[in-house]
């Protein structure tokens, strides 16, 4: 990561590691972004982190979109210096 600074370069190193598509990779990426709980334990650990980040939001349903709202919370609390 100190050598391959943005995405991009990450890529273009990683690409003839990977043996994958860009088709492939984009799978990939979507599924993740979309991977929500599957279990009610699961479930119980994104409603808990949705109701420590922002209790009005019902639209989070996977983990990704928790991992956004968290980090947008998380930054707004340090910029406010809470």
């Amino acid at each position: 990561m100190k050598e391959h600074l943005t995405d991009e370069a990450v890529v273009q190193w990683l690409g003839p590691r990977l043996h994958k598509s860009k088709e492939e990779i984009g799978a990939f990426n979507e599924r993740m972004c979309n991977r929500g709980p599957t279990a009610e334990r699961g479930w119980n650990f994104l409603r808990r982190g949705v109701a420590q980040c922002d209790p009005s939001r019902t639209d989070i349903e996977s983990f990704f979109a928790l991992m956004v709202l968290d980090d947008k919370v998380a930054f707004a609390r340090l910029k406010a210096g809470v």
